[in-house]
């Protein structure tokens, strides 16, 4: 999806997931559409930013904040998981819900509502220097939800065993203009692919019109098989092609100063004096 010279996807296996009803809102800066999810396959969140300011990029999975990233000027970033530590992370793993059939399974409204969510929440921001803060988060994903909630499409998001990846580097930025808000908003609904093509928002292919299945005049059949007296062979095949060529065919919390400065495919920056202040990102590079 593309807003505000921005470009945000969904990745698995390492290929972008199709998207489906695409639609833009104005006037909340936010950009919606549909993406099939599968059970058991891991995937990445990965950007693009045209935009000459340093981007804060809040990522949320069903309704929970798992990580802060910061775009460079021009650069892109990924996200892949959640830091367990600076070098350790669990990636994000599409899953199936868990469903019970127990009252005592009171569900937050504001919660449940951002059940089958991926987003992404984009701040224009003042990067200002190092910091020694970490990452942290007790999110390990949703657990057991009311039936009721089956609604939402049957899958979740969850998290793979921990790997190790490029240790994390973190850094200190302000907001640029508070009253802003965020800048532009990303958010991928993910469904089973089967609830998409029921539901009519993956339209199903239209089967091809048979070929070469038009009845055959009994005159030019018998002459075929054997011609009747009297008549040239020849001159049946020449009708019978004649014939044949006629025919048609048709035709898916943290501090809230840590953000996560990482980048992809390139080493990151020096950091600054430890001595300035501000919000805390991270400067990792991922691999």
């Amino acid at each position: 999806m593309k807003l505000h010279d921005l470009d945000f996807h969904i990745y698995s296996e390492d290929k972008p997931l199709p998207e489906y009803q695409t639609k833009t809102d104005a006037s909340t800066k936010t950009i919606t559409s549909f993406i099939p999810s599968h059970p058991g396959k891991e995937f990445q969140i990965r950007w693009t930013s045209q935009r000459t300011e340093h981007l804060r990029v809040i990522c949320r999975v069903d309704g929970h904040e798992i990580v802060r990233k910061l775009t460079w000027p021009s650069r892109s970033g990924c996200t892949k998981g959640i830091y367990v530590a600076a070098d350790q992370v669990m990636p994000l793993v599409f899953s199936n819900l868990v469903l019970l059939d127990d009252d005592s399974l009171v569900q937050d409204s504001s919660t449940t509502e951002k059940l089958g969510t991926i987003e992404m929440e984009v701040i224009r921001v003042i990067r200002r220097g190092p910091s020694e803060s970490s990452p942290s988060t007790d999110f390990r994903g949703v657990g057991p939800v009311h039936e009721k909630s089956k609604k939402v499409g049957g899958h979740c998001v969850s998290f793979g065993k921990a790997r190790p990846c490029a240790p994390s580097a973190w850094a200190t930025a302000t907001t640029m203009h508070p009253a802003e808000g965020h800048w532009a908003k990303f958010v991928f609904q993910y469904r089973p692919e089967g609830i998409l093509r029921a539901q009519g928002i993956i339209e199903e292919p239209q089967s091809p019109e048979p070929v070469g299945h038009e009845s055959i005049p009994k005159a030019i059949k018998r002459s075929r098989s054997a011609a009747p007296a009297g008549e040239n062979p020849q001159q049946n095949a020449s009708s019978s092609s004649l014939e044949r060529s006629t025919k048609r065919v048709k035709t898916e919390s943290q501090d809230d100063n840590l953000i996560d400065l990482t980048q992809v495919g390139e080493d990151p920056p020096k950091l600054l004096d430890p001595s300035l202040r501000g919000t805390v990102i991270d400067l990792t590079l991922d691999d």
